[in-house]
């Protein structure tokens, strides 16, 4: 019921999967770069005049270089503490922080809750937002040094003053005199016209994370809502931990493994048979060269069958979600989960998705006459391509263009030299610079309020949290691959949401908007990562400072071409049917099962596979059982591909496909920023995409099923510049 924040701590459900957290996140690049002498550091600042070019080699030397970035932090050590809070000069800092906000917290409740006039009134939207604010200073931070800190005396610390302050939260969460208290000013028609868009916006969101926290409930119903919260919780904790197979090995006869490497034959040439782990490297090798048909089906059974436990688990889940929705007089969770989102209703995320998958169906087509075609050279009777043997036939496709591609996949080995960590760094800040007149420039953080002609609004803190590789004493820079500088790409566009965020409220600030618009700005960012122009930019040679030559940007676009076209239409086509079924699983089916605490998730599984699949899924799976995201996104898996379907429009309509330079006028950048991320949560987001690319019939600004199908009509493209 953690709603009074509104946002949990905000992490991209790419980033996730993606980032492996570390306890060294600093790439070391080789002093045969060079280390800038001192006057870089004076000469590097903002506020006056700029120095670009000291700027840029200090950017790129800090995160290049070990001694440069020693160098570095000492000039730049604070003595104010860790992110410039005066409290964390030492690990029981944490509690006089947490200390010290809860005092500020319990004043503000007691001004809330005390307020008569109409000018105590007038305040509370403003004043419910510090109230955030304060509880998400001490959790959001606290909970971010207690996972990266090295030191496990100040994890400790932070992780006792987050679970201090989360436990207050949740009392205010069941506090119902701040919900009656906004309530009662709200129905006030004097103070609808003082109060600003943002303050009105805040209290609306506030009023409805009260409503679906069961704030209106009588004190009976709601402690049976208290209680299902934490069933759900403690149940989907379960089911994503203990996620297991229903078998752990498949056996395969010798005979059957034709094809393979001969070192993995050489092995096993005292066996005729062997048991195969289920999902293991071997198991891979399998699915991608095995000739034969039987094995491939029978791991990919195997693979696609959770245990009995695991499903039992999903299935209390859903069915106490659907539990918890009739409390709160919805009819089904996803009409729940979905009244804050762009969607609002479930209806609408079907329309979306059905017209996604409409747009997508030709790619698909296409890609799979690619594979039948494949099949037949060996099979001249085949007729269609089975689910388990997709891995194999486009590794065999492969195979047939190795030959052709071989100087091309030469070229490419080499393309990490261009993309030291350094110079990576200094090309998104060069991106920003051109896109939206501002840069990255090291120097040590200054915490505290930006005062404008009108407003106030907070300096943003924000971290990305990276495995660059720790190349440590060695003689030549940390360099990352073409696909992590996208990925490095796509975090920093979160970052800039947040940055560029000109909102004077916390509770709407940068990513703190619907969840199923946050991924807008990352998304985009990953097309401007292999953008000629954008590239052009940064990525020089490490050794020589030699320019990305024109022949590697040319392969790196056509790899990514090549992989669109080869399963493109697949990869979209398995996070849709993956979409669909999660609003089946938060629709009227559990509903249904209230009565007999029963839900077969199974046979609903099958019928979405079975229905919207152009390939069929084989008899007796239980795939669901692995589908962990069903926890954390509950109705809303569709976010991702919504996000990217309005990504690739606004790289198309906005910045006319990177074409001539496009990926970095400042006109198109500003449009964008104005349009788009100044707002943060600030302005409905249909809003925003209809003043960045409304058409004037205003189908986009009304939001709804209408527009939701029409984002559909966009389509994702066929090549995923990410997947979940």
């Amino acid at each position: 019921m953690n709603k009074l924040p509104r946002r949990q701590p905000w992490t991209c459900a790419k980033c996730l999967r993606q980032i492996q957290i570390q306890k060294r996140t600093n790439a070391n690049v080789a002093t045969a770069v060079g280390t800038p002498d001192s006057s870089y550091y004076e000469n590097a600042h903002v506020g006056t005049t700029r120095d670009f070019k000291a700027d840029e080699t200090l950017l790129r030397h800090v995160f290049n270089d070990q001694s440069a970035w020693r160098d570095f932090s000492m000039r730049a050590k604070s003595t104010s503490g860790l992110i410039g809070n005066r409290h964390l000069t030492e690990p029981r800092g944490f509690q006089r922080f947490a200390e010290s906000s809860l005092q500020k917290c319990k004043e503000l409740v007691e001004r809330v809750l005390s307020a008569s006039t109409l000018e105590q009134y007038k305040t509370l939207p403003r004043d419910l937002d510090r109230l955030s604010d304060l509880l998400c200073r001490v959790i959001d931070l606290s909970d971010f040094v207690r996972t990266i800190h090295p030191n496990q005396n100040v994890a400790a610390a932070a992780s006792a003053a987050y679970s201090l302050m989360f436990q207050y939260m949740n009392e205010l969460n069941t506090t119902t005199g701040l919900n009656k208290q906004l309530r009662k000013a709200w129905d006030i028609d004097e103070l609808q016209s003082q109060w600003t868009r943002e303050e009105k916006m805040v209290a609306v969101i506030l009023m409805k994370d009260f409503s679906k926290s069961g704030i209106d409930l009588p004190d009976a119903h709601r402690e049976e809502f208290v209680n299902t919260s934490n069933d759900i919780a403690n149940v989907g904790t379960d089911f994503v931990n203990g996620m297991e197979y229903q078998k752990g090995h498949v056996r395969a006869y010798k005979s059957q493994l034709n094809g393979m490497d001969p070192r993995y034959l050489q092995a096993m040439s005292r066996f005729t048979q062997t048991d195969i782990p289920v999902y293991s490297t071997l198991g891979k090798h399998i699915m991608t060269s095995a000739h034969d048909s039987d094995i491939k089906k029978k791991l990919y059974t195997a693979e696609r069958t959770a245990s009995t436990s695991t499903i039992n688990r999903l299935e209390q889940l859903l069915l106490k979600r659907a539990e918890l929705a009739k409390l709160t007089g919805y009819d089904t969770y996803a009409q729940l989960n979905l009244t804050d989102k762009m969607s609002k209703t479930p209806e609408a995320v079907t329309k979306f998705l059905l017209s996604l998958s409409a747009n997508n169906r030709g790619q698909l087509r296409a890609e799979l006459d690619q594979l039948l075609a494949v099949k037949c050279t060996k099979d001249p009777a085949a007729v269609n391509v089975e689910a388990w043997e997709h891995t194999y036939l486009v590794h065999q496709l492969k195979l047939q263009t190795a030959t052709k591609k071989a100087p091309k996949s030469r070229l490419l080995e080499a393309a990490s030299n261009y993309f030291a960590v350094g110079h990576v760094i200094q090309g998104l800040s060069s991106l920003f610079q051109s896109l939206y007149g501002v840069r990255l420039v090291p120097r040590e953080a200054k915490i505290g309020e930006v005062t404008g002609q009108t407003k106030h609004h907070q300096t943003p803190i924000i971290a990305l949290v990276c495995d660059f590789p720790d190349n440590s004493g060695a003689a030549e820079p940390s360099t990352l691959s073409p696909t992590s500088v996208t990925t490095l790409f796509h975090e920093m566009g979160h970052a800039v949401h947040s940055i560029l965020g000109q909102t004077s409220m916390q509770g709407i600030s940068g990513t703190r908007c619907a969840t199923d618009f946050a991924e807008l700005p990352s998304v985009l960012m990953e097309y401007f990562a292999t953008d000629p122009a954008v590239l052009k930019l940064f990525a020089r040679d490490w050794r020589t400072g030699e320019l990305i030559p024109d022949e590697l940007v040319n392969a790196m676009l056509q790899e990514k071409q090549d992989r669109a076209e080869q399963t493109g239409g697949w990869d979209n086509q398995t996070q849709i049917l993956m979409a669909i079924l999660d609003q089946v699983y938060h629709g009227a089916g559990p509903v249904q099962g209230l009565a007999g605490n029963r839900y077969d998730s199974t046979a609903a599984f099958h019928d979405v596979w079975n229905n919207y699949s152009i390939v069929r899924e084989p008899a007796g799976t239980a795939w669901q059982g692995f589908f962990g995201h069903l926890y954390g996104y509950g109705a809303t898996y569709y976010s991702y591909l919504f996000d990217r379907a309005i990504a690739r429009q606004v790289w198309r309509a906005v910045f006319r496909d990177g074409e001539k330079g496009a990926a970095i006028e400042r006109e198109a950048g500003e449009r964008f920023k104005q349009e788009v991320l100044r707002y943060g949560g600030g302005r409905d987001p249909w809003h925003c995409l209809e003043g960045l690319m409304g058409d004037g019939r205003g189908v986009l600004a009304e939001g709804g099923s209408q527009a939701m199908d029409l984002v559909g009509q966009w389509g994702v493209g066929a090549g995923s510049e990410g997947q979940m």
